[in-house]
């Protein structure tokens, strides 16, 4: 594969992991995860991919959780990508929309990328450079 088409098939794992996430597929997480991946929420502990479609991990993401990343760039280095990416987070309450820097490790597994490693942190939108 060219090096467009690779990152087309990671921003497209990055579209699938938002799209599951928007329709409450929380059994769906796993598989888009390496094995040994690792999801590493702001305040929370990590959490390893086998364990993502669980109820510790609903209570990290939320049944009304929607949310939007625009990814800001892809790198790609042999069978490993690092995306950086800005998401705007509801959680369908009252609250306001929180609004996060993300940051992924993916890893090929044969001709399939996966998530590898995947962490946000919060921040005030303002205090973006």
């Amino acid at each position: 594969m060219s090096t467009q088409e690779e990152k087309s098939a990671i921003e497209l794992v990055i579209k699938e992991l938002t799209d599951t996430l928007n329709q409450g597929r929380f059994h769906q997480i796993p598989l888009l995860y390496t094995e040994d991946g690792i999801f590493m929420p702001d305040g929370y502990k990590s959490i390893e991919s086998r364990k993502l479609a669980s109820t510790a991990s609903k209570s990290v993401i939320g049944d009304n959780f929607k949310i939007a990343i625009q990814i800001k760039q892809v790198d790609v280095d042999g069978n490993y990508a690092f995306v950086t990416a800005i998401a705007e987070v509801s959680d369908g309450e009252n609250n306001a929309p929180k609004t996060s820097r993300d940051f992924f490790t993916l890893r090929k597994n044969g001709e399939q990328w996966k998530i590898y490693r995947y962490m946000f942190n919060n921040f005030a939108p303002s205090s973006l450079s």
